[in-house]
Protein backbone atom coordinates (compact mmCIF):
# COMPACT_ATOMS: atom_id res chain seq x y z
CA UNK A 1 0.00 0.00 0.00
CA UNK A 2 0.89 3.36 -0.85
CA UNK A 3 0.38 6.41 1.21
CA UNK A 4 0.50 9.80 0.17
CA UNK A 5 0.23 13.08 1.99
CA UNK A 6 -0.53 16.06 -0.06
CA UNK A 7 -0.84 19.55 0.81
CA UNK A 8 -0.43 22.96 -1.05
CA UNK A 9 1.44 26.35 -0.83
CA UNK A 10 1.55 28.73 -3.11
CA UNK A 11 -0.56 26.75 -5.72
CA UNK A 12 2.26 24.40 -5.88
CA UNK A 13 1.69 20.56 -4.45
CA UNK A 14 3.62 18.54 -2.32
CA UNK A 15 3.96 15.38 -2.14
CA UNK A 16 5.67 12.81 -0.04
CA UNK A 17 5.41 8.86 -0.81
CA UNK A 18 5.83 6.36 2.15
CA UNK A 19 5.58 2.58 1.05
CA UNK A 20 4.51 -0.56 3.47
CA UNK A 21 4.90 -3.79 2.25
CA UNK A 22 3.04 -6.29 3.59
CA UNK A 23 4.50 -9.61 4.49
CA UNK A 24 3.27 -12.41 2.12
CA UNK A 25 1.52 -15.40 3.10
CA UNK A 26 -0.84 -17.65 1.60
CA UNK A 27 -2.33 -19.22 4.75
CA UNK A 28 -5.85 -17.19 5.38
CA UNK A 29 -6.42 -16.54 9.13
CA UNK A 30 -10.18 -16.85 10.80
CA UNK A 31 -9.68 -13.70 12.49
CA UNK A 32 -7.36 -11.50 10.28
CA UNK A 33 -7.28 -10.52 7.05
CA UNK A 34 -4.62 -12.68 5.10
CA UNK A 35 -2.28 -10.85 3.25
CA UNK A 36 -1.91 -12.27 -0.57
CA UNK A 37 1.01 -9.86 -2.13
CA UNK A 38 2.15 -10.20 -5.64
CA UNK A 39 5.13 -8.57 -6.84
CA UNK A 40 4.71 -6.50 -10.02
CA UNK A 41 7.31 -4.57 -11.86
CA UNK A 42 8.64 -1.77 -9.85
CA UNK A 43 8.42 -3.29 -6.50
CA UNK A 44 4.70 -2.62 -6.25
CA UNK A 45 2.36 -5.36 -5.15
CA UNK A 46 -0.98 -6.75 -5.60
CA UNK A 47 -3.53 -8.39 -3.37
CA UNK A 48 -5.26 -11.70 -5.34
CA UNK A 49 -8.55 -12.71 -3.80
CA UNK A 50 -9.97 -16.27 -4.77
CA UNK A 51 -13.29 -18.04 -3.38
CA UNK A 52 -10.20 -20.11 -1.30
CA UNK A 53 -8.98 -17.61 0.09
CA UNK A 54 -11.78 -15.82 1.94
CA UNK A 55 -10.98 -11.86 2.76
CA UNK A 56 -7.47 -10.76 1.99
CA UNK A 57 -6.10 -6.58 2.18
CA UNK A 58 -4.48 -4.66 3.96
CA UNK A 59 -3.89 -1.36 6.36
CA UNK A 60 -4.92 1.99 4.97
CA UNK A 61 -3.54 3.77 8.01
CA UNK A 62 -6.28 5.44 10.22
CA UNK A 63 -8.62 7.77 8.53
CA UNK A 64 -10.77 9.70 10.61
CA UNK A 65 -12.14 12.47 8.48
CA UNK A 66 -11.82 13.02 4.50
CA UNK A 67 -9.88 10.73 2.42
CA UNK A 68 -9.62 9.10 -0.91
CA UNK A 69 -8.53 5.40 -2.03
CA UNK A 70 -7.38 4.82 -5.67
CA UNK A 71 -7.06 1.43 -7.08
CA UNK A 72 -6.95 -0.86 -10.09
CA UNK A 73 -8.79 -4.00 -9.92
CA UNK A 74 -8.79 -6.54 -12.60
CA UNK A 75 -11.47 -9.54 -12.40
CA UNK A 76 -10.29 -13.22 -13.51
CA UNK A 77 -14.17 -13.78 -15.24
CA UNK A 78 -16.43 -12.25 -16.86
CA UNK A 79 -19.38 -13.85 -14.58
CA UNK A 80 -18.11 -12.82 -10.94
CA UNK A 81 -19.34 -12.22 -7.65
CA UNK A 82 -16.22 -10.09 -6.19
CA UNK A 83 -15.31 -7.37 -4.37
CA UNK A 84 -13.60 -4.48 -2.56
CA UNK A 85 -14.26 -2.86 0.66
CA UNK A 86 -12.81 -0.49 3.16
CA UNK A 87 -13.72 -1.13 7.09
CA UNK A 88 -12.14 -0.24 10.11
CA UNK A 89 -10.50 -3.44 11.85
CA UNK A 90 -9.44 -6.71 9.07
CA UNK A 91 -12.84 -8.14 8.20
CA UNK A 92 -14.29 -11.18 8.64
CA UNK A 93 -17.80 -10.80 7.49
CA UNK A 94 -19.67 -8.52 4.53
CA UNK A 95 -21.24 -6.38 7.43
CA UNK A 96 -18.12 -5.47 8.64
CA UNK A 97 -17.32 -3.29 5.27
CA UNK A 98 -18.38 0.45 5.04
CA UNK A 99 -17.79 1.04 1.60
CA UNK A 100 -18.09 -1.55 -1.25
CA UNK A 101 -17.35 -2.15 -4.97
CA UNK A 102 -18.51 -5.09 -6.15
CA UNK A 103 -17.83 -6.69 -9.83
CA UNK A 104 -21.20 -7.93 -9.78
CA UNK A 105 -22.96 -11.85 -11.43
CA UNK A 106 -24.78 -9.69 -13.73
CA UNK A 107 -21.54 -8.15 -16.09
CA UNK A 108 -21.82 -4.70 -14.23
CA UNK A 109 -20.02 -3.09 -11.65
CA UNK A 110 -22.12 -1.46 -8.64
CA UNK A 111 -21.82 -0.17 -5.32
CA UNK A 112 -23.03 -0.54 -1.48
CA UNK A 113 -25.69 1.89 -0.71
CA UNK A 114 -27.09 1.64 2.71
CA UNK A 115 -28.64 -1.79 2.38
CA UNK A 116 -28.57 -2.41 -0.98
CA UNK A 117 -26.32 -2.70 -3.76
CA UNK A 118 -26.82 -0.08 -6.88
CA UNK A 119 -24.58 2.48 -9.39
CA UNK A 120 -25.81 5.79 -11.00
CA UNK A 121 -24.66 4.36 -14.06
CA UNK A 122 -24.22 0.98 -15.86
CA UNK A 123 -20.44 -0.14 -16.07
CA UNK A 124 -20.32 -3.39 -17.75
CA UNK A 125 -16.72 -5.07 -17.46
CA UNK A 126 -14.52 -7.77 -18.90
CA UNK A 127 -12.67 -11.09 -17.77
CA UNK A 128 -9.04 -9.92 -17.69
CA UNK A 129 -9.61 -6.15 -17.99
CA UNK A 130 -8.10 -3.60 -15.38
CA UNK A 131 -10.53 -1.10 -13.79
CA UNK A 132 -9.43 1.86 -12.37
CA UNK A 133 -10.69 3.01 -9.20
CA UNK A 134 -11.22 6.09 -7.03
CA UNK A 135 -13.31 6.15 -3.68
CA UNK A 136 -13.47 9.95 -2.13
CA UNK A 137 -14.46 9.03 1.65
CA UNK A 138 -15.89 11.10 4.74
CA UNK A 139 -16.14 9.28 7.84
CA UNK A 140 -17.98 11.99 9.18
CA UNK A 141 -20.96 11.38 7.40
CA UNK A 142 -20.30 8.07 6.59
CA UNK A 143 -20.73 8.46 2.79
CA UNK A 144 -18.71 7.88 -0.23
CA UNK A 145 -17.91 8.55 -3.65
CA UNK A 146 -17.01 6.27 -6.37
CA UNK A 147 -15.20 7.21 -9.72
CA UNK A 148 -14.30 3.97 -12.89
CA UNK A 149 -12.30 4.64 -15.34
CA UNK A 150 -12.35 1.99 -18.23
CA UNK A 151 -10.20 1.84 -21.47
CA UNK A 152 -11.70 5.09 -23.29
CA UNK A 153 -14.02 6.18 -20.58
CA UNK A 154 -14.71 7.90 -16.94
CA UNK A 155 -17.61 7.51 -15.05
CA UNK A 156 -19.20 8.75 -11.64
CA UNK A 157 -20.46 5.52 -10.59
CA UNK A 158 -21.61 6.16 -7.36
CA UNK A 159 -22.62 10.08 -5.53
CA UNK A 160 -22.91 10.25 -1.91
CA UNK A 161 -23.94 6.70 -1.29
CA UNK A 162 -24.05 5.69 2.31
CA UNK A 163 -22.00 3.02 4.38
CA UNK A 164 -23.25 -0.24 4.51
CA UNK A 165 -26.43 -0.26 6.58
CA UNK A 166 -24.49 -1.78 9.86
CA UNK A 167 -21.66 0.24 9.39
CA UNK A 168 -23.54 3.63 9.74
CA UNK A 169 -22.00 4.70 12.75
CA UNK A 170 -18.37 3.70 12.23
CA UNK A 171 -15.66 6.44 13.63
CA UNK A 172 -12.79 5.34 11.11
CA UNK A 173 -11.68 2.70 8.73
CA UNK A 174 -8.00 1.55 8.35
CA UNK A 175 -8.25 -1.64 6.25
CA UNK A 176 -8.83 -2.62 3.07
CA UNK A 177 -10.13 -5.88 1.76
CA UNK A 178 -11.11 -8.17 -1.36
CA UNK A 179 -13.83 -11.00 -1.48
CA UNK A 180 -14.42 -13.29 -4.02
CA UNK A 181 -18.34 -15.54 -3.89
CA UNK A 182 -17.91 -16.53 -7.59
CA UNK A 183 -15.82 -16.44 -10.65
CA UNK A 184 -11.75 -17.03 -11.11
CA UNK A 185 -10.71 -14.16 -8.81
CA UNK A 186 -10.23 -10.71 -8.02
CA UNK A 187 -6.71 -8.71 -8.37
CA UNK A 188 -6.17 -5.35 -6.44
CA UNK A 189 -3.57 -3.82 -7.59
CA UNK A 190 -1.49 -0.09 -6.14
CA UNK A 191 -3.57 0.84 -3.53
CA UNK A 192 -3.10 4.43 -2.83
CA UNK A 193 -4.65 6.49 -0.24
CA UNK A 194 -4.34 10.30 -0.47
CA UNK A 195 -4.83 12.19 2.57
CA UNK A 196 -5.52 15.74 2.14
CA UNK A 197 -7.21 16.20 5.35
CA UNK A 198 -5.43 16.93 8.92
CA UNK A 199 -7.25 15.37 11.69
CA UNK A 200 -8.12 16.08 15.21
CA UNK A 201 -9.41 13.57 17.71
CA UNK A 202 -10.02 14.10 21.59
CA UNK A 203 -7.06 14.05 23.80
CA UNK A 204 -5.35 13.71 20.52
CA UNK A 205 -2.95 16.99 20.85
CA UNK A 206 -2.03 18.65 18.60
CA UNK A 207 -2.10 18.04 14.76
CA UNK A 208 0.25 20.03 12.87
CA UNK A 209 1.27 20.97 8.63
CA UNK A 210 4.26 22.87 8.48
CA UNK A 211 4.77 25.15 5.64
CA UNK A 212 7.26 27.76 3.82
CA UNK A 213 7.74 30.75 6.85
CA UNK A 214 5.61 33.69 6.10
CA UNK A 215 6.56 37.04 7.36
CA UNK A 216 4.58 40.07 5.90
CA UNK A 217 1.04 38.67 4.19
CA UNK A 218 -0.87 35.50 4.04
CA UNK A 219 -3.87 34.56 2.95
CA UNK A 220 -4.83 31.34 4.24
CA UNK A 221 -7.42 29.13 3.02
CA UNK A 222 -8.83 25.94 4.05
CA UNK A 223 -12.13 23.60 4.76
CA UNK A 224 -13.02 22.01 8.07
CA UNK A 225 -16.04 19.85 8.88
CA UNK A 226 -16.98 19.02 12.87
CA UNK A 227 -17.58 15.91 13.79
CA UNK A 228 -19.72 17.05 16.61
CA UNK A 229 -22.21 19.46 17.59
CA UNK A 230 -21.44 21.48 20.94
CA UNK A 231 -17.53 20.53 20.36
CA UNK A 232 -14.08 22.49 21.08
CA UNK A 233 -12.36 22.70 18.25
CA UNK A 234 -9.50 25.03 17.17
CA UNK A 235 -7.68 25.64 14.07
CA UNK A 236 -5.06 27.99 13.92
CA UNK A 237 -1.90 29.40 12.45
CA UNK A 238 1.37 29.60 14.31
CA UNK A 239 5.35 30.39 14.10
CA UNK A 240 6.24 26.70 14.64
CA UNK A 241 4.26 23.54 15.25
CA UNK A 242 2.19 24.34 17.76
CA UNK A 243 2.31 22.45 21.54
CA UNK A 244 -0.30 24.93 23.36
CA UNK A 245 -3.03 27.18 22.91
CA UNK A 246 -0.35 29.75 23.29
CA UNK A 247 1.48 29.34 20.01
CA UNK A 248 -1.81 29.59 18.16
CA UNK A 249 -1.23 33.84 16.57
CA UNK A 250 -4.66 33.31 14.32
CA UNK A 251 -7.17 30.94 15.00
CA UNK A 252 -10.82 29.81 14.56
CA UNK A 253 -12.97 27.55 16.93
CA UNK A 254 -16.00 25.48 16.73
CA UNK A 255 -16.93 26.60 20.26
CA UNK A 256 -18.67 24.22 22.66
CA UNK A 257 -21.68 27.07 22.26
CA UNK A 258 -22.62 25.63 18.80
CA UNK A 259 -21.16 28.57 17.53
CA UNK A 260 -17.81 29.66 15.47
CA UNK A 261 -15.47 32.08 16.79
CA UNK A 262 -12.00 33.79 16.08
CA UNK A 263 -9.47 34.96 18.22
CA UNK A 264 -9.17 38.49 18.95
CA UNK A 265 -6.35 39.08 21.43
CA UNK A 266 -7.36 37.61 24.36
CA UNK A 267 -10.95 36.60 23.84
CA UNK A 268 -12.85 34.53 21.61
CA UNK A 269 -15.29 36.05 19.38
CA UNK A 270 -16.87 37.40 16.58
CA UNK A 271 -18.64 39.88 14.54
CA UNK A 272 -21.38 38.05 13.40
CA UNK A 273 -23.05 34.64 15.44
CA UNK A 274 -23.38 31.70 13.39
CA UNK A 275 -23.77 28.52 14.65
CA UNK A 276 -22.40 25.36 13.36
CA UNK A 277 -23.58 21.36 12.63
CA UNK A 278 -21.78 18.39 13.02
CA UNK A 279 -21.02 17.02 9.28
CA UNK A 280 -20.90 20.23 7.68
CA UNK A 281 -18.38 21.21 5.64
CA UNK A 282 -16.81 25.09 6.17
CA UNK A 283 -14.64 27.45 3.91
CA UNK A 284 -12.57 29.59 5.69
CA UNK A 285 -10.11 32.27 4.56
CA UNK A 286 -8.09 33.95 7.11
CA UNK A 287 -5.88 37.01 5.41
CA UNK A 288 -3.48 37.78 7.95
CA UNK A 289 -1.32 40.47 8.21
CA UNK A 290 1.88 39.30 10.14
CA UNK A 291 3.69 42.42 9.93
CA UNK A 292 0.38 44.42 11.62
CA UNK A 293 -0.27 41.37 13.48
CA UNK A 294 -4.15 41.35 12.66
CA UNK A 295 -6.13 38.98 10.30
CA UNK A 296 -9.86 39.03 8.94
CA UNK A 297 -12.11 35.86 8.74
CA UNK A 298 -14.06 35.08 5.38
CA UNK A 299 -16.57 32.16 6.61
CA UNK A 300 -18.20 30.25 3.47
CA UNK A 301 -16.66 32.97 0.84
CA UNK A 302 -20.04 35.33 1.97
CA UNK A 303 -19.56 36.11 5.52
CA UNK A 304 -16.75 38.51 7.31
CA UNK A 305 -16.48 36.61 10.58
CA UNK A 306 -13.63 38.78 12.28
CA UNK A 307 -12.23 42.03 10.70
CA UNK A 308 -9.01 43.02 11.74
CA UNK A 309 -9.00 41.19 14.77
CA UNK A 310 -5.33 40.80 16.92
CA UNK A 311 -3.10 38.23 16.91
CA UNK A 312 -3.68 36.18 20.22
CA UNK A 313 -2.08 38.48 22.82
CA UNK A 314 0.72 35.75 23.75
CA UNK A 315 1.94 36.42 19.64
CA UNK A 316 1.64 40.26 19.94
CA UNK A 317 5.01 40.30 18.67
CA UNK A 318 5.36 37.15 15.60
CA UNK A 319 7.60 37.47 13.05
CA UNK A 320 6.25 34.83 10.71
CA UNK A 321 3.40 32.09 10.26
CA UNK A 322 4.93 28.61 9.44
CA UNK A 323 2.66 26.43 10.70
CA UNK A 324 -1.10 25.01 10.63
CA UNK A 325 -2.45 23.57 13.76
CA UNK A 326 -5.93 21.72 14.72
CA UNK A 327 -6.70 20.50 18.10
CA UNK A 328 -9.80 19.62 19.79
CA UNK A 329 -10.02 20.15 23.56
CA UNK A 330 -13.35 18.49 24.04
CA UNK A 331 -14.77 14.94 24.56
CA UNK A 332 -16.56 15.49 21.32
CA UNK A 333 -14.81 15.23 17.97
CA UNK A 334 -13.05 14.69 15.53
CA UNK A 335 -12.41 18.16 13.59
CA UNK A 336 -11.22 17.51 10.10
CA UNK A 337 -9.20 20.35 8.30
CA UNK A 338 -9.01 19.93 4.40
CA UNK A 339 -7.78 21.64 1.19
CA UNK A 340 -5.17 23.87 2.99
CA UNK A 341 -3.46 26.46 0.40
CA UNK A 342 -1.36 29.22 1.91
CA UNK A 343 -1.04 32.15 -0.82
CA UNK A 344 1.77 34.68 0.02
CA UNK A 345 1.42 38.25 -1.63
CA UNK A 346 4.26 38.79 -4.90
CA UNK A 347 7.76 39.66 -3.69
CA UNK A 348 6.59 43.00 -5.39
CA UNK A 349 3.76 43.90 -3.22
CA UNK A 350 3.80 44.87 0.64
CA UNK A 351 1.01 44.85 2.30
CA UNK A 352 0.47 48.14 4.72
CA UNK A 353 -2.75 47.08 6.37
CA UNK A 354 -6.53 47.79 6.22
CA UNK A 355 -7.72 50.67 5.04
CA UNK A 356 -10.22 52.57 2.42
CA UNK A 357 -7.86 55.69 1.95
CA UNK A 358 -4.31 56.69 1.22
CA UNK A 359 -4.85 59.53 3.61
CA UNK A 360 -5.09 57.70 6.65
CA UNK A 361 -1.30 56.15 5.95
CA UNK A 362 -0.28 59.68 5.29
CA UNK A 363 -0.32 59.41 0.98
CA UNK A 364 -0.82 62.26 -0.94
CA UNK A 365 -4.00 62.17 -3.27
CA UNK A 366 -3.24 61.29 -7.09
CA UNK A 367 -1.48 63.99 -8.28
CA UNK A 368 -0.89 64.46 -12.32
CA UNK A 369 -3.96 66.35 -14.18
CA UNK A 370 -4.24 69.11 -17.17
CA UNK A 371 -1.42 71.93 -16.02
CA UNK A 372 2.15 69.90 -15.84
CA UNK A 373 4.83 70.90 -13.68
CA UNK A 374 6.27 73.57 -16.31
CA UNK A 375 2.79 74.90 -16.95
CA UNK A 376 1.67 73.92 -19.71
CA UNK A 377 -2.01 72.80 -20.31
CA UNK A 378 -3.53 69.81 -22.16
CA UNK A 379 -7.05 69.99 -23.32
CA UNK A 380 -8.69 66.75 -24.95
CA UNK A 381 -12.33 67.34 -26.53
CA UNK A 382 -14.60 65.51 -29.27
CA UNK A 383 -16.18 67.39 -31.95
CA UNK A 384 -19.71 68.11 -31.71
CA UNK A 385 -20.46 65.04 -33.78
CA UNK A 386 -18.34 62.62 -31.69
CA UNK A 387 -16.48 61.50 -34.63
CA UNK A 388 -12.97 63.42 -33.49
CA UNK A 389 -10.79 63.91 -30.27
CA UNK A 390 -8.78 66.97 -30.51
CA UNK A 391 -6.45 67.50 -28.29
CA UNK A 392 -4.37 70.34 -27.75
CA UNK A 393 -1.22 71.91 -25.75
CA UNK A 394 -1.17 75.32 -24.67
CA UNK A 395 1.89 77.25 -22.98
CA UNK A 396 1.69 79.15 -19.76
CA UNK A 397 0.58 82.08 -21.55
CA UNK A 398 -2.31 80.33 -22.43
CA UNK A 399 -0.82 80.20 -26.48
CA UNK A 400 -1.56 77.36 -28.70
CA UNK A 401 1.68 75.21 -28.80
CA UNK A 402 0.31 72.42 -31.25
CA UNK A 403 -3.64 70.51 -31.74
CA UNK A 404 -4.14 66.89 -32.92
CA UNK A 405 -7.30 65.60 -34.54
CA UNK A 406 -7.89 61.94 -34.06
CA UNK A 407 -10.94 59.96 -35.65
CA UNK A 408 -13.20 58.22 -33.47
CA UNK A 409 -14.82 55.03 -35.51
CA UNK A 410 -16.86 52.11 -34.89
CA UNK A 411 -18.14 53.33 -31.38
CA UNK A 412 -17.79 55.63 -29.02
CA UNK A 413 -15.16 57.76 -26.48
CA UNK A 414 -15.40 59.21 -23.04
CA UNK A 415 -12.33 60.85 -21.94
CA UNK A 416 -11.74 60.87 -17.98
CA UNK A 417 -8.33 62.22 -17.43
CA UNK A 418 -6.21 64.10 -19.41
CA UNK A 419 -2.18 64.55 -17.57
CA UNK A 420 1.03 66.01 -18.26
CA UNK A 421 4.61 64.26 -16.13
CA UNK A 422 6.48 67.40 -16.37
CA UNK A 423 8.79 65.78 -19.49
CA UNK A 424 6.27 67.54 -22.34
CA UNK A 425 4.96 64.95 -23.17
CA UNK A 426 0.79 64.04 -22.12
CA UNK A 427 -1.28 61.06 -21.43
CA UNK A 428 -5.19 60.67 -22.79
CA UNK A 429 -6.88 58.41 -20.71
CA UNK A 430 -10.80 57.49 -21.44
CA UNK A 431 -13.12 54.86 -22.21
CA UNK A 432 -13.27 53.26 -25.73
CA UNK A 433 -16.69 51.52 -27.16
CA UNK A 434 -14.72 51.45 -30.72
CA UNK A 435 -11.68 52.41 -32.31
CA UNK A 436 -9.46 55.79 -31.81
CA UNK A 437 -6.82 56.32 -34.59
CA UNK A 438 -3.97 57.98 -33.11
CA UNK A 439 -1.49 57.24 -36.19
CA UNK A 440 0.98 54.51 -36.67
CA UNK A 441 0.46 51.91 -33.80
CA UNK A 442 -1.61 54.15 -31.87
CA UNK A 443 -4.98 52.62 -33.53
CA UNK A 444 -6.65 51.39 -30.10
CA UNK A 445 -9.78 49.14 -30.10
CA UNK A 446 -11.73 47.78 -28.21
CA UNK A 447 -12.12 44.07 -27.96
CA UNK A 448 -15.17 41.80 -27.06
CA UNK A 449 -15.89 40.20 -24.27
CA UNK A 450 -16.31 42.86 -21.68
CA UNK A 451 -19.62 44.09 -20.75
CA UNK A 452 -18.88 48.00 -20.79
CA UNK A 453 -15.93 50.21 -22.27
CA UNK A 454 -12.65 49.81 -21.92
CA UNK A 455 -10.13 51.79 -20.60
CA UNK A 456 -7.50 53.12 -22.82
CA UNK A 457 -4.54 54.82 -22.50
CA UNK A 458 -2.26 56.94 -24.87
CA UNK A 459 0.85 58.83 -24.86
CA UNK A 460 1.72 61.98 -27.00
CA UNK A 461 5.54 62.63 -27.02
CA UNK A 462 5.95 66.79 -27.22
CA UNK A 463 4.79 67.53 -30.69
CA UNK A 464 1.31 65.70 -30.20
CA UNK A 465 2.62 62.09 -32.06
CA UNK A 466 1.69 59.01 -30.50
CA UNK A 467 4.44 57.27 -28.24
CA UNK A 468 2.99 54.01 -26.38
CA UNK A 469 -0.22 52.77 -25.00
CA UNK A 470 -3.31 50.66 -25.22
CA UNK A 471 -6.38 49.48 -24.07
CA UNK A 472 -6.74 47.79 -20.69
CA UNK A 473 -8.72 45.38 -19.06
CA UNK A 474 -10.35 48.40 -16.74
CA UNK A 475 -14.13 48.90 -17.29
CA UNK A 476 -14.75 51.38 -15.11
CA UNK A 477 -11.81 53.73 -13.89
CA UNK A 478 -12.22 55.53 -9.97
CA UNK A 479 -8.64 56.96 -9.91
CA UNK A 480 -6.09 57.51 -12.15
CA UNK A 481 -2.75 58.69 -11.78
CA UNK A 482 0.84 60.01 -13.84
CA UNK A 483 4.44 60.15 -13.57
CA UNK A 484 6.98 62.35 -14.40
CA UNK A 485 7.43 60.11 -17.70
CA UNK A 486 3.90 60.46 -18.27
CA UNK A 487 2.76 57.14 -17.86
CA UNK A 488 -0.42 56.46 -16.78
CA UNK A 489 -1.49 54.43 -13.76
CA UNK A 490 -5.31 53.86 -13.73
CA UNK A 491 -7.55 52.31 -10.48
CA UNK A 492 -11.25 51.13 -10.84
CA UNK A 493 -13.28 47.98 -11.65
CA UNK A 494 -13.47 45.22 -14.20
CA UNK A 495 -17.25 44.57 -15.07
CA UNK A 496 -19.02 40.99 -15.53
CA UNK A 497 -18.78 40.39 -12.44
CA UNK A 498 -17.35 43.64 -10.78
CA UNK A 499 -13.98 42.74 -9.86
CA UNK A 500 -11.03 45.20 -8.16
CA UNK A 501 -8.44 45.86 -10.74
CA UNK A 502 -5.46 48.19 -11.51
CA UNK A 503 -3.75 48.96 -14.73
CA UNK A 504 -0.52 50.38 -15.38
CA UNK A 505 0.92 51.76 -18.67
CA UNK A 506 4.25 52.06 -18.35
CA UNK A 507 6.45 52.67 -21.41
CA UNK A 508 3.99 51.35 -23.82
CA UNK A 509 3.45 48.00 -21.36
CA UNK A 510 0.30 46.69 -19.50
CA UNK A 511 0.95 46.03 -15.99
CA UNK A 512 -2.68 44.17 -14.38
CA UNK A 513 -3.25 43.63 -10.85
CA UNK A 514 -6.21 42.27 -9.16
CA UNK A 515 -7.47 38.60 -9.46
CA UNK A 516 -4.97 36.42 -7.69
CA UNK A 517 -3.72 39.18 -5.49
CA UNK A 518 -5.71 38.39 -2.52
CA UNK A 519 -7.70 34.98 -3.61
CA UNK A 520 -10.00 33.57 -3.30
CA UNK A 521 -11.32 37.57 -3.38
CA UNK A 522 -12.07 38.97 -6.52
CA UNK A 523 -15.10 41.16 -6.43
CA UNK A 524 -14.79 44.71 -5.47
CA UNK A 525 -13.60 47.84 -6.98
CA UNK A 526 -10.20 49.68 -6.95
CA UNK A 527 -9.71 53.03 -4.62
CA UNK A 528 -7.56 56.25 -4.97
CA UNK A 529 -4.25 55.10 -6.45
CA UNK A 530 -0.97 57.59 -5.66
CA UNK A 531 2.90 57.27 -6.30
CA UNK A 532 5.92 58.15 -4.23
CA UNK A 533 8.99 59.93 -4.92
CA UNK A 534 10.67 56.73 -5.51
CA UNK A 535 8.27 55.55 -8.03
CA UNK A 536 7.07 53.22 -5.80
CA UNK A 537 2.98 53.27 -6.06
CA UNK A 538 -0.03 52.47 -3.25
CA UNK A 539 -3.19 51.49 -4.30
CA UNK A 540 -6.43 51.03 -2.02
CA UNK A 541 -9.03 48.82 -3.01
CA UNK A 542 -12.26 47.16 -1.88
CA UNK A 543 -13.05 43.91 -1.89
CA UNK A 544 -16.54 42.23 -1.82
CA UNK A 545 -17.77 39.08 -0.34
CA UNK A 546 -20.37 36.96 -1.77
CA UNK A 547 -23.31 38.66 0.59
CA UNK A 548 -21.95 42.48 -0.63
CA UNK A 549 -19.70 42.98 2.94
CA UNK A 550 -16.66 45.31 1.86
CA UNK A 551 -13.00 45.09 3.00
CA UNK A 552 -10.28 47.62 2.56
CA UNK A 553 -7.00 46.88 1.91
CA UNK A 554 -4.08 49.53 0.93
CA UNK A 555 -0.51 47.78 -0.73
CA UNK A 556 2.55 49.42 -2.29
CA UNK A 557 4.06 47.98 -5.67
CA UNK A 558 7.68 47.93 -6.24
CA UNK A 559 8.13 50.38 -8.88
CA UNK A 560 6.73 48.86 -12.62
CA UNK A 561 9.50 48.38 -15.17
CA UNK A 562 9.02 48.06 -18.68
Amino acid sequence: MIQKHWGRFSGLALLVVSCGGEKETTEPASDETAQASLPLAGGAACTSGTIATGFVGGPLGSQLGTFSVEFDATPASGASDALFGLSSGAPTTYTRLAAIVRFNPTGTIDVRNGGVYAADAAVPYAGGTSYHFRLDVNVINHSYSVHVGSPGASTLLASNYAFRTEQAHVLKLDSYAVKVDAGAGLGVCGVVVEDVCNTAVPSGGFVNKGFAAERRFLTAAFTATPGANDMDGVIGLSAHAASSFNDLAAAVRFSDAGVIEARNGGVYTADVKIGYVKGQLYTFQLFTDVGFHSYTVVLNNQIVLARNFAFRTEQASALSLSNLAVVIDSPAGPLTVCDFGGTPLPASVTYLHDALTLASHGIVAPTGGAVDRSGNTFTAVQSSAGDQLVVSKLGPAGATIWSRSFPITDGGAQIDFVGGGGDGRVAIVGRLDGRINFGGAGNLAAFGGENGSQAFVAKLDTTGLFVDGGVGTITGTRSVVVDAKSNAYLSGYRTNPARFQLNAFVNGVLHEWGEGLLPPLSLGTGNAISLDPAGNVYWAFSPTVDNGATLGYLVKFAPFKP
